[in-house]
């Protein structure tokens, strides 16, 4: 390495292909925070929720993002 840009060179391997021959049934992220509010005793308190999702493939779990972030986007003010 000579110079600062080869020192910071991260190579992009989610392009490269995978000699592995893996089998990979379910894909998935994990600890998502999501904000949420609760009404709390007549007042609006704001948190976050913590969540995991996985799918089975073949899915796209940008996809299965999409309909959870709908899902959560369409959820009520809860009454505690």
């Amino acid at each position: 390495m000579t110079n600062l840009t080869d020192a910071l060179h991260i190579p992009d391997t989610q392009s490269e292909r995978d000699e592995r021959r893996l089998v990979i049934q379910r894909v998935g992220i994990k600890d998502v925070r999501y904000p949420l509010q609760l009404r709390v005793a007549g007042a609006v308190q704001s948190t976050a929720a913590l969540w995991s999702l996985d799918v089975a493939l073949p899915a796209e779990i940008e996809t299965a993002v999409g309909i959870a972030n709908g899902y959560c986007d369409g959820l009520p003010v809860h009454t505690g």
